[in-house]
C-alpha cells in the first residue's frame, strides 16, 4: 500500500511541471502508469501484452477526464487519484469481460489500497 502511495505522488510530481503540453503529458503519464505501476502487478511478465492493451483501451477517456487544461488566468492541472481510479476500473471491467478473473483482481487489489490510503 506504501507503495501505491508512493507512485501516485511520484505520478503527480512528475506530471506538475509537465501540464502545459497536454500530448506530452498523456504519453508521460501512460508510460508511468505502465512502468511504475502496472509492470509491478504479479501476472505482468506473462501477460504483458494483454495488459498493455488494456491500458491503450482505458488511458485516452480517463486522462480526458483528469486533465484540465487551464485557461489564460489558471494552468493546467491533472488529477492523479481521479486517473488512477479510473483508468483502473476500466481496466478491470474490460479483464472481467474478456474472463480473465486473475487479473482484473489485481486492479482491483490496487483499487482498494487507493481506497484505503484516501481514506475512502
Amino acid at each position: 500500500m506504501q507503495r501505491v502511495i508512493g507512485i501516485v505522488v511520484v505520478v503527480a510530481l512528475l506530471t506538475a511541471w509537465k501540464m502545459s503540453q497536454r500530448s506530452d503529458a498523456s504519453n508521460d503519464i501512460k508510460k508511468e502508469m505502465k512502468t511504475e505501476l502496472l509492470a509491478e502487478l504479479p501476472s505482468y511478465d506473462k501477460h504483458s501484452e494483454y495488459i498493455d492493451n488494456l491500458l491503450d483501451e482505458a488511458h485516452d477517456m480517463a486522462f480526458s477526464a483528469s486533465y484540465d487544461s487551464g485557461s489564460r488566468r489558471r494552468s493546467a492541472s491533472f488529477d492523479v487519484e481521479k486517473y488512477t481510479r479510473t483508468v483502473l476500473e476500466n481496466m478491470s471491467r474490460r479483464a472481467k469481460r474478456d474472463g480473465d478473473n486473475v487479473i482484473a483482481s489485481e486492479f482491483d487489489a490496487i483499487l482498494i489500497g487507493l481506497g484505503s490510503a484516501g481514506g475512502g
